[in-house]
């Protein structure tokens, strides 16, 4: 049963030491994009604040690679030595751990009501509410809750403590999209949890609020391994990701028993759950296909467009390991011909015989898989033309060969695009019709790519990667203003990352990797690229060491 975190209903329960119900209103304090009647007090988000404010949620943080993530363990207000809910939440992958902790003799374990989802789970979005720096209207109204709680020990009786309680909720609502959506996302708690804890408690709470397992270690609990509170906590949070995550536990699998041939489940994406972010919205498309996969009008046409670099043949690979199908990848870029989606006739085994090749768009649309049309947008109008029939009822494909071939039940068709590139084609309305889903796919968060190039690369200075992503944004920026032929995205950047890892010179290798992918054939543009943006930031070619501290691999 799916579920979503932010759902409202018209229940008006009681909300323990607050003065304001479940669904009050106030049209004073507007929301640009949820409710036309103003504010309203939600019961989850709510019952956190009063519950942090009392004391009865323990909060901190905890390094994460160069990041951080949320933690809190939070006790019911009318058992505070029973049941224990601890969460831990990353900010940069959206991804919320959570679970109860029964006590002394057991592991982190509890399951999620789908149809009433706990308050303690809300904690973490009032933590990242708290942090945000661009909008601080949760920090700066955070000590009139404090000082009303010290002072009265509930919350609402002032209009002041009214008002505030309004602003939090409106703020979480108008920004949920930043945490978790589903209460189906929500993943169990590692089987260990971190001990190295920054605590948060004197500075949202006004006064320490320890984390249980730090104060008395219960008997048989394993703590992470190293007790340093960076890769080890890090690692704890990849085993709960692995235990149970829509990657590898088959729950959008489309067909979980189809007997495919050894040498095409070999095709199936493997990703690791703690290699990849899955945005909510790829969940939600995957459980679409899922549900609507025997009905009259199954969805399995899809549109990925967005800037370059921002991760679309990844999203295509990811869903179809969530939907556990065969990944074929077709370009269509301006040199492929018609033969790409229909075959062709090439040399036999044998002097003067030819046989038919059937390509991967021919072979998902036979016996099933999910093909990614790539760069579908450069795509020659007699190429694309070739799709139409394919894309739409009575869904048959006419081969090269003559022969017709009508379209597998479990073949889903994702087309990916870039925005803005020199020499791509405007489609043409019939085509982008047959695609039910056209999705739009933002830029890669900043954090996220760094940790991706980092990775990727093996170019371990963080800070160097991001002035680096700096200049590969604007080297983009200009190739898309001056109609430069060239394109500088995130392979781009991890090429650059890859060869300053060796040379230690940021400048040197930029004339080997992002100056010639924005403009091959002109050195002019090249050099001007270099001087403007490149060694601007960097020094010139031959200071790379004492400029950005980078050595040589």
């Amino acid at each position: 049963m799916r579920r979503l975190l932010w759902a409202w209903t018209e229940t008006q329960r009681d909300i323990p030491d607050v003065a304001l119900k479940e669904n009050e209103t106030d049209p004073r304090v507007r929301t640009g994009i949820s409710f036309r009647e103003g504010a309203r007090i939600l019961y989850g988000p709510t019952m956190a604040v009063r519950c942090l404010l009392a004391g009865q949620v323990a909060v901190g943080t905890v390094r994460h690679g160069e990041g951080q993530l949320y933690i809190w363990e939070a006790a019911e207000p009318e058992q505070p030595e029973a049941l224990r809910w601890v969460g831990l939440f990353d900010p940069i992958q959206r991804r919320l751990y959570w679970g109860a902790w029964n006590g002394g003799d057991g592991q982190p374990g509890g399951q999620c009501d789908p149809a009433h989802p706990h308050w303690s789970l809300y904690v973490g979005a009032l933590l990242l509410a708290y942090d945000d720096a661009k909008n601080p209207d949760v920090a700066e109204i955070w000590p009139l809750l404090q000082e009303e709680w010290r002072e009265r020990g509930c919350l609402g009786e002032t209009a002041a403590s009214r008002d505030a309680l309004f602003v939090v909720n409106a703020f979480l609502w108008e920004n949920r999209f930043f945490y978790l959506q589903d209460v189906s996302e929500v993943e169990p708690l590692p089987s260990s949890l971190p001990r190295h804890i920054r605590d948060r408690s004197q500075e949202l709470v006004g006064r320490p609020v320890p984390f249980s397992w730090l104060t008395a270690p219960r008997k048989g609990m394993r703590m992470s391994a190293g007790d340093g509170g960076t890769a080890s906590d890090g690692a704890a949070a990849g085993c709960a990701a692995s235990s149970a995550s829509p990657l590898t536990d088959g729950r959008y699998a489309l067909a979980p028993d189809y007997p495919w041939p050894e040498d095409v489940r070999a095709l199936i994406p493997n990703f690791r759950p703690d290699e990849v972010r899955l945005p909510s919205y790829l969940l939600e498309l995957a459980d679409m296909i899922r549900q609507t996969h025997h009905s009259r009008r199954p969805l399995r046409n899809l549109l990925f467009y967005g800037p370059p670099g921002s991760g679309k043949s990844t999203l295509a690979q990811l869903l179809a390991q969530l939907l556990q199908l065969p990944y074929y990848a077709v370009n269509l870029s301006l040199n492929v011909e018609e033969d790409v989606l229909l075959g062709k006739y090439v040399p036999g085994p044998e002097p003067g015989r030819f046989r038919f090749d059937e390509p991967p768009f021919v072979k998902a649309f036979r016996y099933g898989g999910l093909v990614e049309l790539m760069e579908l947008n450069f795509a020659r109008p007699g190429v694309l033309g070739a799709a139409h029939s394919a894309l739409e009822t009575p869904y048959r494909l006419t081969l090269a060969n003559g022969e017709t071939v009508q379209r597998h039940p479990l073949c889903i068709v994702v087309a990916t695009m870039n925005l803005a590139l020199v020499g791509t084609q405007r489609l043409n309305e019939a085509l982008k019709s047959r695609f039910q889903r056209k999705v739009y796919v933002p830029p890669m968060p900043r954090d996220e790519l760094v940790e991706i190039v980092a990775a990727a690369s093996g170019l371990e200075n963080r800070e160097l990667i991001a002035r680096m992503a700096d200049v590969v944004e604007k080297m983009q920026r200009r190739v898309e203003q001056e109609g430069l032929p060239g394109q500088v995205g995130t392979r781009e950047l991890i090429d650059w990352a890859q060869d300053v890892r060796f040379t230690g010179d940021p400048v040197a290798s930029a004339w080997k990797t992002v100056l010639p992918a924005a403009a091959l054939e002109q050195r002019d543009i090249q050099e001007e690229l270099a001087q403007v943006l490149v060694e601007n930031v960097f020094g010139f070619a031959g200071d790379g060491d004492e400029s950005t501290g980078v050595g040589h691999g």
